[in-house]
């Protein structure tokens, strides 16, 4: 590249200004960035998913997902009435306690939220 096609380009990148901080990605860029913030959530939400299907009831399994963890509060889908009564049951007689000891101090509770569940997931 010239010189002075060179000094036009370093010319428009200060006028426009990095937003960024960072030069242009390339798409191997973005896919490395892309892939480290999928290891990130896996690690931060995979140990709960984990913990979730060790201590939930059978009965349960088909009845509820868990559909998002965020600031030690794990948001769990239930289908229906009797399975969010059956799940507030088991809540109180000891899963919380379980999830909280697998989990340790980030867990906080768990929320119930009414959702279809498909049965595909």
């Amino acid at each position: 590249m010239p010189d002075a096609a060179l000094h036009q380009l370093q010319q428009l990148q200060r006028w426009r200004g990095n937003r960024t901080g960072r030069g242009p990605e390339t798409l191997t860029d973005e896919w490395k960035r892309i892939g480290a913030q999928v290891k990130r959530d896996h690690k931060r939400v995979g140990g709960v998913l984990e913990a979730w299907e060790l201590c939930v009831p059978e009965s349960l399994r088909g009845a509820c997902r868990v559909d998002g963890y965020s600031r030690g509060v794990l948001t769990v889908a239930v289908e229906g009435s009797p399975a969010r009564f059956e799940l507030d049951r088991a809540l109180r007689g000891g899963l919380e306690g379980r999830l909280k000891q697998l989990l340790g101090t980030a867990f906080q509770r768990v929320r119930c939220v009414s959702a279809p569940i498909d049965s595909a997931s």
